[in-house]
């Protein structure tokens, strides 16, 4: 997938997420890191990590857990764009902005926002930390390691 098109999908997903997540709840970074990471590594209905990324985003091991600089960007590139607005420790979607996915995305981003979306971001960085065979302590044996190197297909 090309960056272009990876980068449409990311945007797109990180809005759909934050709209369709309840607002009163702490909807930051973190969250939607782990969010974002689950969409597209993780078969919900297998319920074991895939590498058939959903949208191409590259993901590795910092210290909160699962971390992308690509979905990073994306949420800064939001957040300049004025499409996104981040308080202390909320992310809203701007009035009148509207997510575009394709159907294939949208299914699984409501997959993901169904069974994982009410978590708070502490229990899902355990959750996709435990997801690669690792805990809050032995991740720091892996800082900087691709989940792909983490996983068997």
């Amino acid at each position: 997938m090309g960056v272009n098109l990876r980068q449409k999908y990311s945007k797109n997903a990180i809005l759909y997420i934050l709209k369709k997540l309840d607002s009163n709840k702490d909807n930051g970074r973190k969250k939607i890191m782990k969010l974002m990471f689950l969409v597209d590594y993780f078969d919900v209905a297998k319920e074991r990590i895939t590498l058939r990324k959903a949208i191409g985003n590259t993901f590795f091991i910092y210290n909160y857990g699962v971390f992308s600089t690509e979905v990073m960007r994306d949420l800064s590139d939001l957040i300049k764009s004025g499409e996104l607005i981040e308080t202390e420790h909320d992310l809203k979607v701007r009035k009148g902005t509207e997510p575009s996915l394709n159907e294939e995305i949208k299914e699984k981003v409501e997959q993901v926002i169904k069974k994982y979306g009410k978590l708070k971001p502490r229990e899902l960085e355990v959750f996709t930390l435990n997801l690669l065979n690792l805990d809050r302590e032995s991740k720091y044996n892996y800082m900087g390691v691709n989940i792909e190197a983490l996983t068997v297909g």
